[in-house]
């Protein structure tokens, strides 16, 4: 259902317990489509804002640990997934992490290759590290 610019919007006040009026005005949709006033696009500051908080606080300092890798994965595509879920985008979202221990001079090669609307799909690569470890995410954001 599309509703013509042209017509007015029905405006609505609610009162508050405090006795604050607040417009309950509905949102007119934007050209994504969206009535919540939110840009429909992702920025690589979002995605590294989001990354980094959660690298921060999953791995923070510590030493590579083989074993606690695969938890420590794990963990940040969930938690990057679930803030990006909570953004309210309209994107179905693929999420991957790597981990590379940094001491013994290794090597990665990292990429990717997709199939897609490049008008609306969308792709980001965020990389953190700290002295012992190198971590590098990449999030996918395919438009429904």
């Amino acid at each position: 259902l599309q509703r013509s610019s042209s017509l007015p919007l029905p405006t609505r006040v609610r009162m508050a317990s405090n006795g604050v009026a607040h417009d309950e005005t509905p949102n007119q949709p934007d050209s994504n489509g969206h009535s919540d006033g939110s840009l429909a696009t992702l920025t690589q500051g979002e995605i590294d804002k989001i990354a980094k908080t959660v690298l921060d606080n999953v791995i923070g300092q510590q030493v590579y640990t083989y074993s606690e890798s695969s938890a420590w994965n794990q963990l940040i595509v969930e938690q990057i997934t679930t803030e990006l879920v909570r953004s309210q985008r309209p994107y179905k979202f693929i999420v991957t992490s790597a981990l590379l221990q940094t001491a013994n001079g290794s090597g990665l090669n990292v990429s990717s290759v997709s199939y897609w609307n490049k008008s609306t799909d969308l792709s980001f690569s965020y990389r953190w590290e700290n002295k012992h470890m190198l971590a590098v995410v990449n999030v996918f954001a395919v438009a429904f």
